[in-house]
């Protein structure tokens, strides 16, 4: 019996062979273990190299001039208007394209928020460096009465927008005046030096619908 015993627990010892191949197993496991740490990080090194040149590039292409401005001029002039128009709107992002399928050179920026809902379009006139127009989307509001309730609550809601779009000098009386009781907004035109902007105001928020800007030389 002490015999068998003793066969028994010989034979539960692994041979030098079996210990041979468990250890090279062992060396290929963490060989195996180290290859893929090392591809993994050499692919969020190219990763990260791709997108450096990326923004290298981008980069580039904001600071070359087309015409009078650059697209980093325009995202510049066009951050304090998408401000104003989406107050409070997290992680609003920035983008201009530049378009010659008008009769003139115009910049043309998209304001996005972070659920990707167009905010505001802002557009200029790449030959004179001017606003064109301005498109807000307010959002839907629960109030259920006016903010602006009168002409001159209209009027001086009007004069902050026009300092918001960078305009000065403005008339104080201005030609044309609709108010809610006719269409669905405060419809303003003002007229600055040299120019006429006509204002659309949500009169529930004050916020800026609309704003288009022409010279007051133009037909």
């Amino acid at each position: 019996m002490n015999g068998d015993l003793q066969h028994n627990r010989f034979e539960s010892r692994p041979t030098l062979g079996t210990a041979h191949r468990e250890a090279q197993r062992n060396n290929c496991d963490r060989f195996q273990f180290r290859l893929r740490r090392f591809e993994a990080l050499l692919m969020t090194t190219a990763a990260i190299a791709i997108l450096g040149l990326h923004a290298d590039r981008v980069s580039r292409e904001r600071a070359k001039p087309i015409g009078r401005m650059t697209a980093q001029q325009v995202l510049q002039a066009s951050e304090p208007i998408c401000q104003a128009i989406a107050p409070g709107r997290p992680g609003v992002t920035m983008s201009a394209d530049y378009t010659t399928a008008l009769p003139y050179g115009q910049w043309s920026v998209t304001c996005t928020d972070a659920s990707g809902h167009n905010v505001a379009s802002i557009n200029w006139d790449e030959d004179t460096c001017g606003l064109l127009s301005v498109q807000g989307r307010p959002q839907p509001t629960s109030r259920t009465e006016f903010l602006l309730r009168t002409r001159p609550q209209a009027l001086a809601c009007a004069r902050r927008w026009l300092v918001r779009l960078g305009f000065t000098g403005v008339a104080e009386r201005p030609d044309l005046f609709r108010s809610p009781a006719v269409s669905p907004r405060w419809t303003v035109l003002c007229h600055c030096v040299s120019r006429d902007v006509l204002l659309w105001l949500d009169p529930y928020t004050g916020l800026l619908i609309f704003a288009a800007i022409r010279h007051s030389s133009d037909s």
